[in-house]
């Protein structure tokens, strides 16, 4: 199949026809298959806002299929994706549209990763850098 899209996704019946040699008789067989269409979630887009006082909300976005998970984590590893708000809908070309929001508190030199992962371990990520930190920090 070519050009399938995701509502392509579901089951099909195959049918294959063969022809005898020695006579002109058709022999077919028929079996069932199951088509799951994906789309990989990148790039990441991201955006961050100052919203005063050294607050800043920190936003990423991308779209896939089937659903994607995402994750925020500081520059040291600590996990922060209990803190984010997340919104997913659905485009107009039946895609997952995910977009996550982090408020933080710059009071010293940091970073931020937001991580999307789909349902197979494969991630896209993109780093917010505050800078001061740069000597101490491995950008991935």
């Amino acid at each position: 199949m070519d050009n399938v899209i995701v509502p392509d996704t579901g089951a099909y019946k195959c049918f294959t026809l063969m022809s005898s040699k020695k006579s002109d008789a058709l022999y077919g067989d028929q079996g069932l298959c199951h088509l799951k269409v994906r789309a990989p979630w990148y790039p990441v887009h991201k955006s961050n806002v100052s919203i005063g006082s050294g607050v800043y909300t920190l936003r990423c976005d991308a779209e896939g299929y089937p659903q994607g998970n995402i994750t925020w984590t500081d520059g040291h590893g600590k996990k922060l994706t209990d803190q984010a708000k997340l919104t997913a809908s659905i485009t107009s070309e039946r895609l997952i549209h995910i977009d996550s929001q982090l408020n933080v508190t710059i009071t010293s030199s940091s970073s931020y990763t937001c991580t999307v992962m789909d349902d197979r371990g494969v991630s896209q990520a993109a780093t917010f850098v505050f800078p001061g930190m740069m000597e101490n920090m491995i950008v991935t």
